[in-house]
């Protein structure tokens, strides 16, 4: 693949690392070494710090690395403007994204960009994830994703921008991020991209997730807000009375961890009227008019909390 040159005849660097951060001084380094210590070595890290912080400076410029540029907001204005600076300030061929609390496997770039040469650079490059609790256990999560899957990213919020390498000119055809967004930025931004770009995946975990309360992206009333601007941005949602009945479903659901009952049977009632043979409707209507409108999310984590702990004892079991 052919580097660009930039017009002071300076080269620019192959791939440009963005990190927003937010009053995580605590784990920022770890994030930071692991995109320093990638086997691709031409790349730039670009540090958005969404708060005007000496302290987040100075930990930064301690790295003494030339390939990192900080860059500072005067006040907090949220993860999605962040992101949008951090593509601003980009001069790399391909962009990819960390959050301050995550990290990258060693050879992350380097399995991304053979992926991406093999296709070329008219493609997303997707990978799995690994994400380690606090408690030490881990889970792979597997998302292959191939080719035209504008219709698939409709219908989840399971992409993340940190599993992607983006070719830069991408944002220039799709926008940038929705700095209306608290949430779902990564939803938002994959149903532009897969609009115009096919998906490959790199069938390895090359992201590695970790698991904290407080993540940039955990925040419940943030996330009915932001889903709720999504599902009007988009004329597929008019239009698929089916995809839009799943998801008033889903908004049903946490509408129920908020305790909103009245909106919590209001986005049931939708469902089922566009959709009337949406099964999973009706059953949360039921179950949550007789037990309460969060029962099905105190149930669904109970439950995922016992396959977790059965996952990790076959895990230890199996070792030798």
């Amino acid at each position: 693949m052919g580097i660009a040159a930039r017009a002071d005849g300076a080269q620019d660097p192959l791939v440009s690392a963005l990190m927003a951060t937010y009053r995580r001084r605590d784990v920022l380094p770890r994030a930071m070494r692991s995109v320093l210590v990638q086997s691709v070595t031409d790349l730039e890290l670009i540090v958005v710090d969404d708060e005007p912080s000496d302290e987040t400076r100075r930990l930064v410029e301690s790295f003494g690395d030339a390939r990192i540029r900080y860059v500072a907001h005067d006040h907090n204005l949220g993860l999605s403007a962040a992101r949008a600076t951090g593509v601003a300030h980009a001069r790399g061929r391909f962009v990819a994204f960390l959050d301050d609390d995550d990290e990258w496997e060693p050879k992350k770039l380097e399995a991304q960009l053979d992926a991406m040469h093999r296709h070329g650079d008219g493609v997303i490059v997707h990978s799995y994830e690994r994400w380690v609790r606090p408690d030490g256990r881990q889970r792979i999560r597997s998302v292959r994703l191939e080719g035209d899957v504008h219709a698939d990213l409709l219908d989840t919020d399971r992409v993340l921008m940190q599993t992607l390498l983006v070719p830069r000119r991408a944002f220039e055809e799709v926008g940038s991020f929705d700095p209306e967004l608290s949430n779902y930025m990564d939803m938002d931004m994959a149903i532009r991209l897969s609009s115009r770009y096919r998906f490959v995946t790199v069938p390895e975990a090359l992201f590695v997730g970790h698991v904290s309360p407080g993540s940039l992206s955990r925040h419940e009333a943030g996330r009915v807000r932001a889903l709720s601007r999504i599902l009007d941005k988009y004329p597929e949602y008019r239009s698929d009375r089916r995809l839009r009945s799943r998801w008033m479903t889903r908004l049903a659901r946490k509408h129920g961890v908020l305790g909103d009952r009245s909106a919590w049977r209001a986005h049931l009632v939708e469902a089922i009227r566009l959709h009337p043979l949406n099964a999973r409707a009706w059953l949360l209507l039921a179950v949550g008019t007789v037990a309460g409108a969060g029962t099905h999310h105190a149930l669904s984590r109970r439950w995922g909390r016992i396959v977790g702990y059965l996952r990790q004892r076959k895990a230890t079991a199996s070792r030798p």
